[in-house]
């Protein structure tokens, strides 16, 4: 298959100028299903809107969401419901890359840090093969052009941002245990007449894709696209 050329400038203005020709109200009537749409939104958010909510970050969402304004214009808000716990993607100019990146709520980063939460900052660690495998702790203004972009790009699982991981070449038990979201212990089964023999078995964490059952209980030993890992559990 043959690589498109990107289109020329020129090109593009030809188009655009063929566009108004044909309909010369062409941008005005997009701009006036805009507007309304933008209308509509806030009609909507303000009618359904509770006494207690943050009426112009619901606003903002929802024109995010409906692609009429950009993460940055919603990032502005400050809301305290902005980059919530969880993985994200977190652009590190120094290396010209996305990293897999864990978000901390307030409960887990702890009450000295609730000043800065107040003030729009979330604690935060970051991967790369240069951080190690404890990786690179920071606050981040939500209010920011990056934290605009960790809203823009996908959420990865739990499970696919640790996959990042492990491919630089860290290892399970060297993570910090504070980054992982699911609980670290598993119920162990009671009932041994009903209990499965050993074998590689779905990971009830949901950190790994398979964890070894011994027969009697599940192990540290887990496995990923094939290879094995040690998660301490």
């Amino acid at each position: 298959m043959t690589d498109c050329p990107e289109p020329s400038p020129d090109s593009i203005a030809r188009a655009m100028a063929q566009v108004r020709n044909e309909d010369s109200h062409y941008f005005a009537r997009k701009a006036a299903e805009s507007e309304a749409k933008r209308q509509r939104i806030v009609a909507e958010v303000a009618r359904t809107a509770g006494p207690d909510d943050d009426i112009d970050y619901l606003t903002k969402r929802s024109l995010y969401d409906a692609g009429l304004i950009s993460a940055s214009e919603l990032h502005a808000t400050g809301s305290p419901q902005l980059l919530p716990r969880g993985w994200y993607q977190h652009y590190v100019e120094a290396i010209d890359e996305y990293c897999p990146t864990r978000v901390f709520s307030l409960s887990e980063a702890g009450l000295d840090a609730a000043g800065l939460y107040d003030r729009g900052y979330r604690w935060m660690v970051v991967f790369s093969e240069q951080t190690g495998p404890t990786g690179d702790r920071t606050f981040i203004d939500v209010r920011s052009f990056a934290a605009a972009a960790m809203t823009e790009h996908s959420a990865p699982t739990e499970q696919l941002a640790l996959s990042e991981i492990l491919h630089m070449g860290y290892h399970i038990a060297d993570l910090p245990n504070d980054i992982f979201m699911t609980p670290p212990t598993i119920p162990q089964h009671r009932s041994p007449p009903s209990l499965p023999g050993p074998g590689w078995y779905p990971d009830p964490t949901s950190r790994f894709q398979h964890r070894w059952w011994d027969g009697q209980r599940w192990t540290h030993t887990v496995a990923f696209h094939g290879q094995t890992h040690t998660d301490p559990i």
